[in-house]
C-alpha cells in the first residue's frame, strides 16, 4: 500500500536525497520499491494447441453477441477430456474466453467498417460488381476471419 501524501511529507523530512521531492515523486520512489523486491511472476502463454480446444470446444460462448460464460463444472469437464488443457484452472480458460471474444468482437467492428468503407467508396470509383462477386468476397472474408480456425487470435 502507497503511502498517503502527508505520510510522504514526512519521509520528505527523514531521507536525505527526497528533500527536493515533491510528494507525488515520492510517493512513485515508495512505489518503485516496492515492484525492485517484487519476484517476478511466471506467466503461462497460451499455446495453439490451447487456444484450437478452446475455440472447439467453448465457440459458442465466444461469439461476440452470447452473453454468458460457461460454468465452472462445463469448464472442469471439458478439462477433464482434453489433454492440452489440463494445466489451466477454470479461472484462467474462463479469461482466455473472455480475451477471445474481445478480440473477435474487434475484428467484427473492423470487418464491417471495412466494408462500410467499400461500398460507399464503389460509386466514386466506378467499380462494377456483380451481385455474385460481393456475395463470395464476403463469405470469403467470414470464413477467412470467423473459422474455428482462427489464426488471427
Amino acid at each position: 500500500m502507497l503511502p498517503s501524501l502527508n505520510d510522504c511529507k514526512i519521509l520528505k523530512q527523514g531521507k536525505k536525497g527526497l528533500d527536493k521531492r515533491s510528494p507525488q515523486q515520492i510517493r512513485l520512489w515508495v512505489q518503485n520499491q516496492i515492484n525492485k523486491n517484487r519476484k517476478p511472476c511466471n506467466v503461462q502463454r497460451w499455446t495453439t494447441p490451447e487456444k484450437r480446444v478452446i475455440k472447439e470446444v467453448f465457440g459458442k460462448y465466444i461469439d461476440p453477441d452470447c452473453s454468458v460464460y460457461p460454468s465452472a463444472e462445463e469448464i472442469r469437464d471439458a478439462v477433464s477430456t482434453h489433454k492440452e488443457i489440463e494445466n489451466r484452472t477454470p479461472r484462467k480458460i474462463k479469461s482466455q474466453i473472455q480475451h477471445l471474444k474481445k478480440l473477435k468482437s474487434q475484428v467484427s467492428r473492423l470487418w464491417i467498417s471495412l466494408m462500410l468503407h467499400i461500398f460507399s467508396t464503389w460509386p466514386q470509383m466506378h467499380i462494377h460488381f456483380h451481385a455474385c462477386t460481393v456475395i463470395t468476397v464476403i463469405f470469403f472474408f467470414n470464413y477467412l476471419f470467423f473459422s474455428p480456425q482462427l489464426k488471427f487470435c
